[in-house]
């Protein structure tokens, strides 16, 4: 496994990661409370 270093670049396509995967893979593993939650943390951070 390689480790990058993100960049401002980068930006979007973390955004775009994290968003993905609060939507569709945390509903397996947690309730939707938990998922909303996270997503509105990210939101704050990642608007």
């Amino acid at each position: 496994m390689k480790y990058l270093t993100a960049t401002v670049e980068m930006a979007d396509i973390i955004h775009d990661i994290l968003h993905t995967t609060i939507r569709e893979i945390y509903p397996k593993y947690y309730s939707q409370e938990v998922v909303d939650f996270f997503f509105q943390k990210i939101m704050i951070l990642f608007p």
